[in-house]
C-alpha cells in the first residue's frame, strides 16, 4: 500500500512538474535583450556572412549580416511571441539581386509574429509568421 501510494505521489510529482521543466528559460525582455544568430547554429558570430537579430532594451530591432542592419524595427512580447513591428527594403539586403535594385529607397511595413519555444539559456527556436507563411528557425545567443 504504502509503495502504491509512493508511485501516485511520484507520478503526480513527475506530470505536474513537467510544463515548468519545458523550458529552461522564460521569454522577458532581459532574456531576448542582446545578440542572436539566426539559423546555422555552427556559424561564428563573428563570420560577416551570419545573419543576426539584435533586440534593444528600449524595444528596438534590428536583423542583418556583417554588422549592417537589413530589417529594422520594434518588439515586445506578447505571451509565448515576440511582436515585431518591421521596416524594410528589398532593395537594402547584402545579398540583393540585380532586379531588386530598383526597390531601393522604397520602404514597407509588415508585422511578424515570432512564435517561441525550447528556450534554454543559450538559445530558442522559433516559428515567424507572416500573413500565411511560416519559417521554422533557431536562435542562438552571441552576447
Amino acid at each position: 500500500m504504502k509503495f502504491r501510494l509512493f508511485a501516485v505521489i511520484f507520478l503526480l510529482m513527475l506530470f505536474i512538474g513537467f510544463p515548468f521543466r519545458a523550458n529552461a528559460a522564460d521569454l522577458t525582455p532581459a532574456y531576448l535583450e542582446g545578440t542572436w544568430l539566426v539559423g546555422d547554429t555552427e556559424q561564428d558570430c563573428n563570420d560577416p556572412d551570419t545573419e543576426y537579430m539584435l533586440f534593444r532594451k528600449n524595444g528596438t530591432f534590428e536583423t542583418g549580416r556583417g554588422g549592417k542592419a537589413e530589417v529594422t524595427g520594434f518588439w515586445q512580447i506578447s505571451a509565448d511571441a515576440v511582436e515585431l513591428d518591421i521596416l524594410t527594403s528589398p532593395g537594402f539586403f547584402q545579398d540583393v539581386i540585380k532586379e531588386a535594385q530598383i526597390f531601393q529607397g522604397q520602404y514597407y511595413y509588415f508585422h511578424v509574429r515570432m512564435i517561441t519555444f525550447d528556450l534554454t539559456d543559450k538559445s530558442f527556436k522559433a516559428i515567424g509568421l507572416l500573413g500565411e507563411e511560416h519559417n521554422k528557425t533557431i536562435a542562438v545567443r552571441c552576447k
